[in-house]
């Protein structure tokens, strides 16, 4: 064998290798297209009982969330973040009985800036939790 007959031989591999990964992409493509299909069919045959669950579904969330057993996480995150001052200082976050008013926020941030300290601040307010 020469050097031409080598690079065909190797050439002709190449392209029965290509030939075979673009079949393989092709099934493959083939088989997610079937299966859509196959899941289309079924959701337009059984859309009465897709409804029916959802409307339950939502029904029973709304319930939960109107007797406070479902509680959104995003929903405690948010009211964690009004209730809690953090003071740079020392590094403590200080858990409140309600979110500060703005005319508390402006008081103490001036407070805070003669030198009194947050904890001292926020109890004399009287807006401090017993966390």
């Amino acid at each position: 064998m020469d050097g031409n007959e080598i690079r065909a031989k190797v050439g002709e591999e190449k392209e029965q290798k290509k030939r075979t990964i673009k079949g393989a992409i092709s099934d493959g493509w083939n088989a997610a297209k079937r299966k859509a299909g196959e899941c289309w069919h079924w959701t337009m045959t059984h859309k009465g009982e897709i409804l029916t669950a959802f409307v339950i579904a939502k029904g029973a969330i709304s319930l939960g969330k109107d007797a406070g057993i479902i509680k959104p996480h995003v929903v405690k995150n948010e009211e964690d973040k009004r209730l809690r001052v953090y003071d740079p200082r020392n590094g403590y976050y200080y858990y409140l009985r309600r979110p500060l008013t703005n005319h508390e926020k402006f008081e103490l941030e001036r407070r805070s800036a003669n030198g009194e300290g947050y904890g001292y601040i926020l109890s004399d307010m009287g807006v401090l939790s017993g966390r």
